[in-house]
């Protein structure tokens, strides 16, 4: 995911930022890979803070792209008009923010003793 800006323009970048690409992609993802494998994947990472409102898109598609190997014409072509709705948009990305925060209240949290 990391990569990805080095092949866009600023532009671009600042496209693929926004929650709609985000969840646009997350929704082609889930449609040509395993769903369940994909949300919990994208779940925890958000949860560890591994991945962010700004980037989980992406990872969820190349969990998709991993898992299937599908060729990336596919993906192409998978996009549909309710992948940009705003108010499905909002209610995807509040849902994995809950679960994410869920899963992360429920993770082993890390003790850091200060010495004085």
């Amino acid at each position: 995911v990391s990569e990805v800006p080095k092949l866009l323009n600023t532009d671009q970048i600042e496209v693929m930022k926004k929650p709609e690409a985000q969840v646009a992609l997350l929704n082609i993802a889930e449609r040509v890979g395993n769903a369940a494998i994909i949300h919990k994947t994208i779940v925890n990472e958000m949860a560890k803070n591994r991945e962010t409102t700004e980037t989980f898109g992406m990872k969820a598609l190349f969990v998709a792209l991993e898992e299937n190997e599908i060729l990336a014409e596919s993906v192409v072509t998978s996009f549909e008009t309710e992948d940009f709705d705003k108010s499905k948009v909002k209610a995807t990305l509040c849902q994995i923010l809950n679960e994410a925060y869920e899963v992360g209240t429920n993770l082993p949290q890390e003790i850091v003793i200060k010495e004085k």
